[in-house]
């Protein structure tokens, strides 16, 4: 456009010269009296008038550009003052917390469920554990990560999700027998299900003392319940499953459900607007992740490895390694710790610039 303008003002100013110069030809020749001033009229007018078009052209290109960018910002800065208000809005009853003191709970929460957790691992082959398939997929997404201490979050993350209340176990079991086996799936969420809520002492009580029980009593215990044959430790299943109100994993998808949609929708909005460059998506999730404390973005690694999250970008068939929103957007660039609940991040993820480097 630029180029167009400066051809056509060139064209408009060098004209009286042209034509006031001898033609080849008495049919061109224009440079007796009035037929210069004629010539020159006729030709620069319509020039005139199609530089007057484009110059419109531009201004409207611009107006539009403008009202496209005010807009676009408008919807953004919305989309991320929904997120902050979500996060300000987690609350609960039980623990009388709000905010972010709600995703440290859920964080302890995870990590009291991976050392529960963890003697059932113990000498555990990741045959006996996965499912053939998910292990090669596993594999080839992340060859450096250690299957078993993967399945550990996976289990534990899912488990504190979805919580082991009647009506969400068989979705767990579900969800989780998609990756690992089914017995040994049923076996860890039944027994974290036997787990009460600290302020049912009598039942924490006997939940502190079952705990101590060495693995393979534990295992015997769970899986006379699992099968409904309760024949041993009968005091133990009665204190133990009182009754769900006394659940110590209750679940947190009514709350992270929600919080995750919001996120992954705003990501997803930013980054299909094909008018903007790529660094400028970049700085507007840049204002998106300010937002996301180092906790959520703990958290949101996590479910980023789970069934509930595999659509960020690890589990992604539709994303090559790296163009997830995960590392084209590096959404968990300032997690500090070299570790999070015993696996490198940074492997999982190695396109992301961190803040803090391994």
């Amino acid at each position: 456009m630029n180029s167009v303008l400066i051809i056509s003002a060139l064209l408009i100013v060098c004209f009286p010269f042209l034509f006031s110069l001898p033609a080849f030809c008495r049919f061109f020749a224009v440079n007796e009296g009035h037929n210069v001033g004629d010539a020159i009229g006729g030709i620069t007018a319509p020039i005139i008038g199609l530089v007057s078009i484009l110059l419109l052209c531009v201004t409207l290109k611009a107006q539009k550009d403008a009202e496209y960018r005010s807009s676009l910002e408008n919807r953004i800065f919305q989309m991320i003052s929904l997120h902050r208000r979500n996060v300000e809005e987690m609350h609960s009853d039980a623990k009388n917390k709000d905010g972010q003191d709600v995703f440290k709970m859920i964080m302890n929460q995870i990590e009291e469920s991976l050392e529960e957790i963890a003697p059932f691992f113990e000498g555990l082959s990741v045959d006996n554990c996965y499912q053939d398939g998910f292990l090669m997929c596993l594999q080839e997404a992340v060859e450096e990560v250690d299957p078993i201490a993967f399945a550990k979050l996976d289990i534990a993350y899912s488990t504190v999700y979805l919580g082991t209340r009647k009506e969400y176990i068989e979705t767990l079991e579900d969800v989780l027998s998609k990756r690992y086996k089914r017995d040994f799936v049923k076996l860890i969420v039944h027994y974290l299900q036997l787990k009460p809520v600290k302020n049912y002492k009598e039942g924490f009580k006997q939940w502190v003392e079952f705990n101590s029980w060495e693995t393979n009593s534990k295992t015997a215990l769970v899986s006379s319940i699992v099968n409904n044959k309760p024949s041993m430790g009968l005091v133990h299943i009665n204190l133990l499953t009182k009754g769900t109100h006394t659940l110590f994993y209750w679940g947190h998808e009514f709350r992270l459900a929600h919080y995750f949609r919001h996120l992954f929708s705003t990501v997803e909005y930013i980054d299909s607007q094909e008018e903007l460059t790529f660094k400028e998506k970049s700085d507007y999730v840049k204002l998106l992740r300010t937002q996301i404390s180092n906790t959520e973005q703990i958290l949101f690694f996590a479910n980023s490895i789970t069934e509930m999250g595999a659509f960020w970008e690890l589990f992604n068939k539709q994303k090559n390694r790296g163009d997830g929103y995960i590392s084209k957007y590096e959404l968990i660039k300032n997690i500090p710790q070299k570790e999070v609940f015993g696996i490198s991040y940074q492997k999982v993820y190695p396109n992301v610039d961190y803040e803090f480097k391994s």
